[in-house]
């Protein structure tokens, strides 16, 4: 098992990701709003100084959570702004950076993209590496030994269809019991 971890490693190698919690406030009207309190911000400004107020309510309540259900114009605002694990690469620059820098509970200041402008809170990270050998020893073996098992059915079914050929044997399986 040790053997075919070490010629898998690569198998086992996993990329960051990091636990976030998002809000997104964009320049442009809304078709649909997710936000409890159908807030949209219309205009570059309107977007940035709504951005600019949500980060200053997180800042002095700490309720990240309430304040993106209440205001981001992000899908997951219902959810909180809770994205679940995402890859930092699967981001806009400025948010993937910021999810990889700010201290997890922290909150990003209010950073500018393309989409808008955006607020961050990184809850937990879990940084790129190779998975241990002791934690995948189990899934190695429960693969090793569903391969010999179907390697063993191959060769019985090669036997059997060989000495059938070879013996004439004819089967009656309705005069079985």
């Amino acid at each position: 098992l040790r053997e075919r971890y070490e010629r898998e490693k690569e198998r086992f190698h996993v990329r960051p990701l990091v636990h976030l919690r998002y809000i997104l406030v964009t320049p442009a009207k809304e078709t649909t709003l997710y936000n409890d309190s159908a807030d949209d911000a219309v205009g570059e400004e309107e977007a940035r100084v709504k951005a600019g107020r949500l980060y200053l309510e997180i800042v002095a309540n700490g309720d990240f959570a309430a304040v993106a259900r209440r205001s981001s114009e992000d899908a997951s605002a219902r959810a909180g702004g809770d994205l679940g694990w995402v890859s930092p690469s699967t981001l806009v620059g400025e948010v993937g950076r910021a999810a990889m820098t700010v201290p997890p509970g922290q909150v990003s200041g209010v950073l500018r993209s393309p989409l808008g402008f955006h607020i961050v809170q990184p809850l937990a990270r879990r940084q790129e590496g190779v998975i241990p050998y002791e934690a995948v020893r189990e899934l190695l073996f429960q693969e090793a030994v569903a391969e010999r098992r179907a390697e063993l059915a191959a060769k019985v079914r090669a036997d059997r269809e060989r000495l059938g050929r070879e013996h004439a044997v004819e089967l009656y399986p309705e005069r079985l019991p």
